[in-house]
């Protein structure tokens, strides 16, 4: 008899016949990010980048509009003809492999930047998105 009773008070809740539709976040645009003597500056795909910006700054995904948060959790670096190396965070400063290859790198190498896995937090709410793959170039 109970579950009887539990199952007539969730009836009402249930709308047959309606669909639901579940609207797809849009791709994030990837980007390095830093932050010098009070200066924001967001390095975007086809950018030309520095060494030194590019090993202390963050891997982000520029959010177009709203008060949430996006955070990369897991990326790949590949630069130049150096092999692909998956880093942990948002930062390339976590993976020694990555530093060294963008320290022995030469002037016009590419670096290409693939986000494996961000989040988009929103109050007490996450959920995963997409960061689209970029590519700088070393100056």
């Amino acid at each position: 008899m109970k579950k009887l009773i539990l199952l007539l008070l969730f009836i009402p809740l249930i709308s047959f016949g309606q669909k639901i539709e579940v609207i797809k976040d849009h791709p994030y645009l990837g980007s390095i990010y830093e932050r010098v003597g009070g200066q924001d500056y967001n390095y975007i795909n086809g950018n030309e980048v520095s060494k030194e910006s590019i090993l202390y700054s963050h891997i982000r995904g520029e959010k177009p509009t709203g008060s949430y948060e996006v955070k990369v959790e897991a990326f790949q670096i590949k630069v130049g003809i150096f092999p692909t190396r998956t880093v942990r965070g948002y930062k390339v400063q976590n993976s020694d492999e990555a530093i060294r290859d963008i320290n022995r790198a030469n002037r016009g190498s590419s670096v290409k930047i693939t986000v494996l896995e961000a989040v988009k937090i929103d109050g007490d709410f996450q959920s995963p998105i997409y960061i689209e793959p970029f590519i700088v170039t070393i100056k």
